[in-house]
C-alpha cells in the first residue's frame, strides 16, 4: 500500500542520511523504486548496489538482483549500452533464469541485433513455458534477420494463444510468401484487407505477388 510504501522510503532515507551506502536502506528503497515503476530512481539505487556489492563480495547484497534491476532499469530508460552490460553480467552469474534472458532479448531487439536475441529469447522460454506470449517477439527475431522457415511454428504457436493478433498473421502471410508459398501467404493478406492497420499493407504486399 501508499502508506507502506511511504514509510519504508522515510526509514530507508533515514538510514541512508546516516550513511548513504548503507544496503539496509538502499535495498529497500530500490524495491519500491522498481515496483513502483520509478526507473530513474530504481536505475540509480541498483547502481549504488552493484557497486558495493562488488567492493563488499560478501554476499550481504544480492549481485544477480542488483545487475537484473540494474539492466531492466536500464532498457525502460533506453540506456542501451548499460542495459546490455547489465543483463549480460545477470546471465552470467544465473544463464537459465527467465528475466535475464528475455529482458536482455529484449534489449538486443531494440539494437536490431535479431540474431543475437534469438537464442536468448529461446532460453527465457525454456525456463518459463507458459510465457507463450514470447513466441511472437522469437518468431519477428527470425522474420527480421530473414529466416523466414523458422519464424513460421513461432507465428503459427502466437497465433493458436491469439487468433486474433493482425501483427503475428501479417508477419507469418510475408514469410510464407518469402519461403516460396506465395499462394498461402496472399490467402492470410487477403483476409487481413479490412484491418484499418494492416489492410493497405496487405493490399499491396498481395499485389506485389501478383505483379511477380
Amino acid at each position: 500500500t501508499n502508506k507502506n510504501k511511504a514509510q519504508i522510503i522515510k526509514e530507508a532515507n533515514k538510514r541512508l542520511a546516516k550513511n548513504p551506502h548503507d544496503p539496509l536502506g538502499l535495498v529497500p528503497l530500490g524495491e519500491v523504486y522498481f515496483d513502483s515503476q520509478l526507473w530513474e530512481k530504481a536505475f540509480s539505487v541498483y547502481s549504488d548496489l552493484v557497486k558495493l556489492a562488488l567492493a563488499k563480495k560478501d554476499g550481504t547484497i544480492d549481485l544477480f538482483t542488483s545487475f537484473l534491476r540494474q539492466g531492466i532499469t536500464a532498457l525502460k530508460l533506453e540506456k542501451l549500452p548499460e542495459a546490455t552490460q547489465s543483463l549480460i553480467n545477470a546471465t552470467k552469474i544465473n544463464s537459465v533464469a527467465y528475466e535475464p534472458n528475455y529482458y536482455l532479448g529484449q534489449t538486443m531487439v531494440k539494437l536490431e541485433q535479431y540474431d543475437k536475441a534469438i537464442p536468448l529469447f529461446k532460453k527465457a522460454l525454456l525456463a518459463n513455458p507458459e510465457a507463450t506470449g514470447d513466441y511472437l517477439q522469437l518468431g519477428q527475431c527470425y522474420y527480421n534477420a530473414k529466416k523466414y522457415r523458422d519464424s513460421l511454428p513461432c507465428f503459427k504457436k502466437a497465433l493458436d494463444e491469439d487468433p486474433g493478433n493482425k501483427e503475428a498473421l501479417f508477419d507469418m502471410a510475408d514469410a510464407m510468401s518469402n519461403e516460396g508459398h506465395p499462394e498461402k501467404g496472399i490467402k492470410v493478406f487477403m483476409h487481413l484487407r479490412a484491418d484499418p492497420v494492416y489492410g493497405p499493407r496487405s493490399c499491396l504486399q498481395a499485389g506485389l505477388y501478383h505483379l511477380k
